[in-house]
């Protein structure tokens, strides 16, 4: 007879590193070959757009138990929809069926961050491959990366006991605590059944900061490792453990109709766009032959009725633009690279090319030249079936009156679990030495005695 053993449980993630390939990190089973492919030729890193999938194959397992599957995943802001099915051999051992990203079969809400979908598994590999297939079925779902926890069964022989290919998890009832970097926090939150999720709550802004979500890892000096955990999403604990407020002093970036030279966002709104991504679309990177690439971004309205977008942004889609008012020219630059954005005769250039520019009635912009006689405007279409910005021959220049380019300054984000300053950051003192209140400023700190209490924050 058998009995099978299990020891220490390791990790690998697989992080998508372009839009076709996939690359390891953590412990990886030596003999793992793996494969990574995507149904859309066109969109970015990770996204499936209705009709289109992403697959994972993982081989050479054998005699690995698989615990735990963790993917990192995110919606567009307020649509995305899709099915996942997860395989080992010929046996299914998770499925979710198609449903909407907001049903708790997946994060329990539209995101446009990235957040946990966490199964735990419990299934012994013997020589068959291992797939992860999403699929969409409305824009957008994404995929960031795949975590398998895993570890490996060593068999010994026994004469009497009876082969068990597996060893149950022992379940239990998790708690989680919360740290809000201030004197108050929610109250912990214990699980009612073992495996049961628990609904995150909301928490308040505070004078200068606005509360954004929770994280798993205390956040300082504006960095920020694992993904936002938002208020009202599903999450379900694997120990006891403490969450970390996260705060922002910025809660959206908001586009701009006062037309000046800086770093911006060059972004469109339409019917095209949506069809292509579900929201906006942003150019992206520098001139690829006599194109510019787009990424979706996840654009949407306020109260009054502004274009806005979360202030995380890839640094690939952030361009120089230098306004000249007095013969409303502008020049064009990726900001990464550098590289100028101009046009020759009816292409897009490498070149430092002055384009002209016009304020349509809505505050949009549009940028546009004259090549033998013709109207060349800056453009998101379809050409040589990619969905790219070109330069685009126009008739009815003239009757363009809105719905051009929208820009969006780039803004300075700051994140902090700490809103107030790190508390307790200065011991106390037994006796006060200072019978009265008093403040001292130093640079960009604060300090504050109180009955001979010291608090230094940040101002």
């Amino acid at each position: 007879m058998i009995l099978s053993i299990i020891l220490s449980i390791f990790s690998v993630t697989f992080t998508l590193s372009s839009t076709t390939e996939v690359k390891p990190s953590g412990v990886l089973p030596d003999s793992t070959t793996y494969r990574y492919e995507r149904t859309a030729t066109t969109g970015q890193r990770g996204q499936m757009t209705e009709g289109n999938s992403t697959y994972l194959e993982l081989n050479g397992w054998d005699g690995y138990v698989i615990r735990a599957v963790e993917l990192q995943m995110r919606s567009n802001k307020n649509s995305g929809k899709g099915l996942l099915n997860m395989t080992v051999g010929d046996d299914v051992v998770w499925s979710i069926e198609d449903q909407d990203f907001c049903d708790d079969a997946w994060a329990g809400m539209y995101t446009i961050n990235w957040v946990p979908i966490y199964k735990k598994i419990n299934v012994l590999v013997n020589k068959e491959p291992i797939e992860i297939c999403i699929s969409a079925t409305e824009n957008s779902l994404y995929i960031q990366s795949y975590t398998i926890y895993y570890e490996k069964a060593y068999h010994i022989a026994t004469p009497d006991l009876p082969s068990i290919p597996s060893v149950s998890l022992e379940s239990q009832e998790y708690t989680i605590s919360f740290n809000t970097g201030c004197d108050t926090s929610p109250l912990p939150i214990t699980q009612s059944s073992p495996n049961t999720p628990i609904i995150l709550p909301e928490w308040q802004d505070t004078l200068s900061w606005f509360f954004i979500g929770w994280s798993e890892s205390e956040v300082i000096d504006n960095k920020l490792n694992t993904p936002i955990l938002l208020p009202g999403q599903n999450y379900t604990p694997t120990r006891n453990t403490t969450l970390w407020a996260v705060y922002s002093d910025i809660i959206d970036n908001v586009i701009t109709t006062n037309y000046i030279s800086g770093k911006y966002i060059i972004a469109r709104y339409n019917d095209f766009t949506v069809l292509i991504g579900g929201s906006g679309l942003a150019s992206y990177g520098k001139i690829d032959g006599d194109r510019l690439n787009l990424k979706v971004l996840d654009m949407y309205q306020n109260m009054d009725g502004t274009y806005c977008m979360d202030p995380s942004y890839d640094s690939e889609m952030v361009y120089q633009l230098r306004f000249n008012l007095e013969d409303s020219t502008v020049f064009i630059t990726h900001f990464e690279t550098n590289e100028p954005i101009g046009y020759k005769e009816n292409k897009l250039y490498a070149n430092n090319r002055a384009w002209k520019y016009r304020v349509l009635s809505d505050g949009s912009i549009i940028f546009y030249y004259t090549y033998d006689k013709k109207d060349y405007v800056f453009y998101y279409g379809t050409k040589d079936k990619q969905e790219c910005a070109f330069s685009f021959h126009t008739s009815s220049l003239k009757n363009w009156s809105e719905n051009g380019f929208w820009l969006f300054p780039i803004v300075e984000r700051h994140i902090t679990s700490w809103p107030l300053g790190i508390l307790n950051a200065v011991e106390d003192i037994d006796k006060p030495i200072v019978p009265i209140d008093a403040t001292y400023h130093f640079g960009i700190y604060e300090l504050h005695i109180h009955n001979g209490k010291k608090s230094l924050i940040i101002r």
